[in-house]
């Protein structure tokens, strides 16, 4: 039987290493020259990527990081609903 400790252990790990394969998607550059290799990269970050991903890329935590650098970047996606910054 597996302890609550082991569970959340599992959990935490399986959520790092689908935000590493996540974060490496949304990089450029990344030297990927066809989608066998695009896919053998994801699975050599996440394993479970492909079954993960249905649940864990509609949690915000789980996204790659929005850079105010990006194109679509407004500065409403930084901020919670009803808190905003003191830079106003």
């Amino acid at each position: 039987m597996r302890s609550a400790k082991d569970i959340t252990s599992k959990i935490s790990s399986l959520e790092s290493s689908y935000r590493a394969a996540v974060d490496w998607l949304a990089a450029t550059g990344q030297g990927v020259k066809d989608e066998s290799t695009l896919h053998q990269r994801i699975l050599e970050r996440c394993p479970e990527y492909y079954l993960l991903y249905e649940t864990m890329n509609s949690r915000i935590s789980t996204r790659a990081q929005l850079l105010n650098t990006d194109v679509g970047f407004r500065k409403e996606d930084t901020e919670s609903e009803g808190v905003s910054s003191s830079d106003d």
